[in-house]
């Protein structure tokens, strides 16, 4: 949990906190997906971050532009720690950073890391009941009702 006064500086300390973590105690194999959940109660926000390491396809940015932003901003900032594959010296340790957010109250901000293994994989097909099979390559798992479609951040 972080202090609503640490701001988006403890965001990225505790991201970048979490990455050595993972990388020197080799809690994920790099390079990973990363995703992050914000806001929230606190089971709420595990299921954000799983949901945004597991079910973003790599490359999809989050709709709010300042999210966005921070998403790539999170993954340069670990791409340079100075960890690559496995945990050796490298700068591929974050494939995607995905950031899914959640309403909660001011007096703390929930944060969750979760690496989601390179090796992993997915498919999504729909089987209709005549046999038929669709597949998809880009599902669209979060709804606009998921998602917190009003944050609002302070002018700079």
């Amino acid at each position: 949990m972080l202090f609503p006064s640490d701001g988006i500086q403890g965001i990225k300390r505790f991201f970048l906190d979490s990455l050595v973590a993972f990388g020197k105690r080799g809690l994920a194999c790099q390079p990973a997906i990363i995703g992050i959940g914000l806001g929230g109660s606190k089971d709420a926000c595990m299921v954000l971050g799983k949901r945004a390491a597991c079910l973003r396809v790599v490359g999809d940015s989050n709709p709010d532009p300042k999210i966005a932003a921070l998403e790539d901003e999170l993954k340069a900032l670990g791409n340079n720690i100075g960890m690559g594959a496995m945990g050796f010296v490298g700068k591929s340790m974050v494939i995607d950073c995905n950031i899914e957010v959640g309403y909660c109250h001011t007096g703390g901000m929930q944060m969750s890391v979760h690496a989601f293994c390179l090796s992993s994989r997915r498919a999504v097909a729909r089987i209709n009941g005549d046999g038929r099979v669709e597949y998809r390559t880009n599902p669209d798992w979060f709804t606009d009702y998921q998602r917190r479609e009003t944050v609002e951040w302070p002018q700079a």
